[in-house]
């Protein structure tokens, strides 16, 4: 049945995932000082450069002197053409300093719960009177999203923003014409902050949050009535909530390496109660609201590493809710559409409910087991 085999298929295909949450984007941070020097760090996981983590532990062994031979100039040319500064109508590109490989065991490169990040430091010139703005460009595999910061090294003017391969970051005026009020920048900026927050609370759980959805499918396999269903989730979105707002103050901070272990283990709990036949308990509010507060501190990781400004951080953070909530519903809507039509069929219960909660409970088993081995 082509419904069984995509959901299948989709549960197997999350077995290579064992992070559900974003924690190795790519870090750049851009300052420019009052003659126009420009210069740029990058923190860059270049596990998919070089294919393979043995080959990636192999890479970093080289050194920071020898990366810059030859042998490696086909890379770098890639990078930094990849990596655009749009000024007045300009494209140009910044030049490649220097390049700190990450010092660790062959086990972080292979863990899937680290991500060896290679340092690298390019500088460019620009006039720091007239507005600019960075893209980073697929040609080269940056892991997104890409946390831009741009800022002076003379006075405390910055913008960051989170954004995506081939999208522009925020525009930045490093020298501002006091006659001339920022306002209009500013404005834009902070749309910018709630749109770029809004997305990534979308990709965030859809379609990257792997685990997150896994554990939707099971509460929505736990209940038959749609009455029910909602209630479950709409009590499951309001805890994270409570704990996304927390941990993101920092209220409360626990280890994200645990915390993705537990969120597993959620799963498994619900799997299991589903196939027992004992899913009203496993269900139970209770439960189900514990279970949210979880999921909330795992978010709370992805919306900390955006780095937003103090002023509109609040903003912002519920942009990035309701960014998740239109994940989460997306996915609901699509789990009605594939799972309605069969659901009333006789085999629905031991040919699709019941595969589904095995797989559910067999991915979270792997992910348990990475996930600790990691630590």
């Amino acid at each position: 049945m082509p419904i069984k085999s995509f959901l299948f298929a989709l549960l197997l295909g999350l077995t290579s995932q064992a992070t559900a949450h974003l924690l190795n984007m790519t870090e750049v941070r851009a300052t420019i000082d009052e003659s126009g020097d420009m210069h740029i760090d990058v923190k860059l996981d270049m596990l998919r450069a070089n294919g393979t983590p043995e080959a990636y532990f192999e890479f970093a062994q080289t050194g920071s002197a020898a990366l810059q031979d030859e042998q490696y100039q086909a890379m770098w040319q890639k990078l930094q053409q990849a990596i655009e500064i749009h000024q007045s109508g300009n494209v140009f590109h910044p030049s490649l300093v220097n390049i700190t490989p990450p010092i660790e065991p062959l086990s972080a490169f292979q863990s899937s719960a680290a991500w060896p990040m290679t340092e690298l430091s390019l500088t460019a010139k620009v006039n720091p009177a007239l507005p600019m703005s960075m893209k980073f460009r697929s040609l080269f595999p940056f892991e997104e999203p890409i946390a831009i910061g741009m800022a002076n090294s003379f006075d405390d003017r910055q913008r960051n923003r989170w954004v995506i391969s081939n999208q522009s970051g925020p525009k930045f005026t490093s020298k501002l014409d006091p006659a001339a009020p920022a306002a209009a920048e500013e404005r834009e900026d902070q749309w910018g902050y709630l749109l770029s927050a809004l997305w990534q609370g979308v990709i965030h759980v859809l379609p990257l949050g792997y685990d997150h959805l896994l554990f939707l499918l099971c509460l929505y396999l736990a209940v038959n009535s749609w009455r029910e269903r909602i209630a479950t989730i709409t009590l499951f979105t309001i805890a994270h909530c409570i704990t996304l707002g927390i941990a993101a103050y920092r209220v409360i901070e626990l280890s994200i390496a645990w915390v993705e272990v537990a969120i597993a283990a959620s799963i498994l709990v619900v799997a299991l109660g589903n196939l027992i036949g004992n899913a009203r308990s496993f269900s139970h509010w209770s439960v189900v609201f514990a279970f949210g507060l979880l999921h909330g501190f795992g978010f709370a990781s992805a919306i900390r590493a955006l780095s937003l400004p103090a002023e509109s951080f609040l903003a912002s953070l519920l942009a990035f809710n309701v960014g998740v909530e239109i994940g989460q519903i997306t996915f609901l809507i699509l789990l009605w559409m594939l799972l309605t039509p069969v659901s009333k069929r006789a085999f629905y219960q031991r040919g699709v409910a019941m595969p589904l909660n095995g797989l559910a409970a067999l991915v979270a088993v792997y992910w348990i087991v990475e996930r600790i081995g990691g630590v």
